[in-house]
C-alpha cells in the first residue's frame, strides 16, 4: 500500500506539471538555479569545515549544526500545521470514502511522507552537513550523522503527520478559520521565510561564537536536536547528553507513532456525538424540528439586507456616483478586508519598506542617512507596482461572481471605476505606512514627498496595467484556497512577462516626473506636479481599459471557465 500511495503522489505532480507547461519552464529554471546554489554551499562549506578544522574550531561546526538540526525539526512540526490544506493528497479524510482506518493505511501514510518532497528538500540540506563533518576531518560523526538521516526524515514525518492532522483539521474547520489560517500562513512565509538571507546576514553580524556555542549546548538537552544529537554528543565525549538523546529519540518515534494511530481514526470518520435529549424527545413524538419556533425566526430575518451584506455602501453612496459603481466599490473594499488571497497579500507587500528600511542597516560600516536608504530605495517602488497589479487583476479574484455583474449589466466604465475607487483606501493606507516607516528610519527622507511619489507609481501601474487585464486575466487560487497555492493559478508566463515588460513602460512614463526633482527646488511641489500627470495617465489608462473591458467580458468569462475550481 505504501508503494502505490507513493507513486500515486508522484504521479499526480507529474500531471500538474504536465498540464500546465509554464510549470516545467519555471521549475527547470529553478533547478538549475538551486543545484549551482547547492554546489557552491557545499564548496563553501567543505571549504569553511577545513579551515575550522586545521584553526581548532570544530566545536563551532556542531553548534551551528545543532541549530540546524533543531530548526529542521521545528520547520517539520509548524509547516504542516499552519499550511494544512495547501496539499492534502494524502489526508486521511481523502480515504475515508475508500477504506476503514487501520495500522497499514497509517503506517503507508507516514512512508509516503517520508518519500515525499519536504524529505527530499531536507535530505538535500544535510548532505552539505555530512560534507561539513568530513571535511573537518569528523569521521566517527560524519558517519554517524549520516544513518540517522533516514530516521529523521521517519521521526519528522511522523510528528509533521500526525501533527498537521489534528491541529490543521481544527484550525480549517471553520469557513474563517480557514480564512485566518490562509492569512497567517502567508504572513509567515512572507515576514520569516520569504527574506531569509536578510536574516541570516544579521545573525552573522551580531552573533558571536560564543553566543551560538552557548545556545546550542543549552539545546542538546531538549529533544529539538533529536536524533542528531548523538552524533554530535558523541564527538564531544558528553555521554549524559548521549543518553539523553538517545532517550528523547526513542520517546519521539513511540510517542508520534502513539498520536498518529489515535488520530487516524477520528480524521477520517469523525467523533460520535451524543443525542441531547430534547432531541430524543422531538424523535420520540416525530417532530422534525427541536424548536420549531426557530421557523418564524429564520422567515422573519429572511428579506435580504443590503445594507448587512455591504456595510460601507453609505460612504460610497455619498461620492454622488451611480448605484452599480457604488455597490461595486463596496464589494470591492470588502474583498480586500475579507478575503485572504487579498488581505495577505496586501500585508505581505509590507516586507518591502521592511527591507528598504532595515537591510542597509545590516552593515555596520554602512553608518547613517539619507545615502544608506537610496541603495534600497528600489525595494520600496516594488510595493506600490504590485498593488497596481493586484487592482488590474481584481475580476480574477471575483470570478465566482463575475458573470452576475456582466449579466446584470454593469458596464467596463462602472467596473473599471469602481474597483479602482474600492481600492484607494486600501493603497493609500499601505503607501501611508510605508512612507511613514521610511520618514521615521530615515530623517534625510521627506516622507510626504516620498507617499506622493509612491501613490504616482501606482497610478502609473494602473495607466499600464488595466489595459492589459481587460483582454486577459491573469489566473489566480479559486476562492477559499491559500494564497500560496499554485491552484487554479493559469498560464503564469504571461504574468512574469507583465511583471517584467510592466515595470518598463512604467519607467518610461515615469521620466517626466523624474525630471520634475531636477527643475523645481521643492520635493513636495515636484512630487505634486508628478501626481497630476501621474493622474492624467491614469484617466487615460482607464479610459481605454473600460473599453477593452467591455469588448472583452465574454471572452473573459470564457477564460475564467478554464481555471481549476472556478
Amino acid at each position: 500500500m505504501a508503494a502505490t500511495l507513493i507513486k500515486l503522489k508522484f504521479r499526480m505532480i507529474i500531471n500538474d506539471l504536465m498540464r500546465e507547461k509554464w510549470k516545467i519552464v519555471l521549475f527547470a529554471i529553478l533547478g538549475i538555479q538551486g543545484a549551482l546554489s547547492f554546489a557552491g554551499m557545499i564548496a563553501l562549506l567543505t571549504g569553511s569545515a577545513i579551515a575550522g578544522a586545521l584553526v581548532g574550531y570544530e566545536g563551532f561546526i556542531y553548534a551551528t549544526l545543532s541549530l540546524f538540526s533543531a530548526f529542521i525539526f521545528l520547520m517539520w512540526m509548524i509547516a504542516p500545521v499552519v499550511g494544512y490544506g495547501f496539499d492534502d493528497s494524502l489526508d486521511p479524510r481523502r480515504f475515508a470514502t475508500l477504506t476503514y482506518p487501520h495500522r497499514k493505511l497509517g503506517q503507508s501514510l507516514i512512508w509516503a511522507t517520508v518519500f515525499g518532497l519536504g524529505s527530499l528538500l531536507t535530505l538535500v540540506l544535510f548532505i552539505p552537513a555530512v560534507i561539513a563533518l568530513l571535511g573537518a576531518l569528523q569521521w566517527v560523526s560524519a558517519v554517524l550523522f549520516a544513518l540517522l538521516i533516514p530516521v529523521a526524515l521517519y521521526q519528522y514525518a511522523v510528528w509533521g503527520r500526525a501533527l498537521s492532522t489534528t491541529l490543521g483539521h481544527a484550525l480549517v474547520s471553520t469557513s474563517k478559520g480557514k480564512d485566518r489560517t490562509a492569512l497567517i500562513t502567508t504572513l509567515l512565509f512572507l515576514g520569516l521565510v520569504a527574506p531569509m538571507g536578510m536574516w541570516m546576514s544579521w545573525a552573522a553580524q551580531h552573533l558571536s561564537f560564543d553566543t551560538v556555542s552557548q545556545i546550542a549546548s543549552g539545546i542538546l538537552w531538549t529533544p529539538l536536536v533529536a536524533p542528531f544529537g548523538m552524533a554530535f554528543t558523541v564527538a564531544q565525549g558528553a555521554w549524559v547528553q548521549f543518553g539523553l538523546q538517545v532517550f528523547y529519540t526513542l520517546a519521539l518515534l513511540v510517542g508520534g507513532q502513539w498520536l498518529w494511530q489515535r488520530t487516524l481514526p477520528t480524521s477520517m470518520v469523525g467523533k460520535a456525538v451524543p443525542v441531547s435529549v430534547a432531541a430524543e424527545q422531538a424523535i420520540s413524538e416525530g417532530r422534525h424540528l427541536v424548536d420549531e419556533s426557530l421557523v418564524t425566526k429564520s422567515a422573519g430575518n429572511a428579506a435580504f439586507d443590503l445594507g448587512k451584506e455591504l456595510p460601507l455602501l453609505g460612504v460610497f453612496s455619498t461620492l454622488r456616483l451611480n448605484s452599480a459603481t457604488v455597490a461595486l466599490a463596496s464589494r470591492t473594499l470588502q474583498m480586500w478586508l475579507k478575503d485572504p488571497r487579498l488581505s495577505a497579500s496586501v500585508l505581505g507587500l509590507l516586507i518591502f519598506p521592511v527591507i528598504a528600511v532595515f537591510m542597509p542597516r545590516l552593515n555596520v560600516d554602512a553608518g547613517e542617512g539619507p545615502n544608506v536608504f537610496m541603495g534600497f530605495s528600489f525595494f520600496i517602488y516594488m510595493m506600490p507596482f504590485i498593488l497596481a497589479f493586484t487592482v488590474a487583476s481584481l475580476p480574477s479574484y471575483d470570478s465566482t461572481a463575475l458573470w452576475g455583474y456582466i449579466s446584470a449589466g454593469v458596464t467596463g466604465k462602472q467596473d473599471r471605476v469602481a474597483r479602482l475607487l474600492g481600492s484607494f483606501p486600501v493603497v493609500i493606507v499601505m503607501i501611508a505606512a510605508a512612507a511613514g516607516l521610511v520618514g521615521f528610519f530615515n530623517p534625510g527622507q521627506h516622507a510626504f514627498a516620498l507617499g506622493i511619489d509612491l501613490l504616482s507609481v501606482f497610478l502609473l501601474g494602473v495607466a499600464v496595467l488595466l489595459p492589459v487585464c481587460s483582454i486577459w486575466l491573469p489566473g489566480v487560487q479559486p476562492p477559499g484556497a491559500s494564497p500560496l497555492s499554485t491552484k487554479g493559478a493559469g498560464n503564469q508566463v504571461i504574468v512574469l512577462a507583465m511583471m517584467g515588460i510592466g515595470p518598463l513602460v512604467m519607467l518610461v512614463l515615469y521620466l517626466p516626473i523624474f525630471g520634475l526633482y531636477w527643475l523645481i527646488p521643492s520635493a513636495v511641489l515636484a512630487a505634486l506636479v508628478g501626481l497630476l500627470w501621474s493622474s492624467l495617465i491614469a484617466v487615460a489608462g482607464v479610459t481605454i481599459s473600460a473599453k477593452l473591458y467591455q469588448a472583452n467580458q465574454v471572452k473573459l468569462l470564457a477564460q475564467i471557465r478554464n481555471w481549476p475550481g472556478h
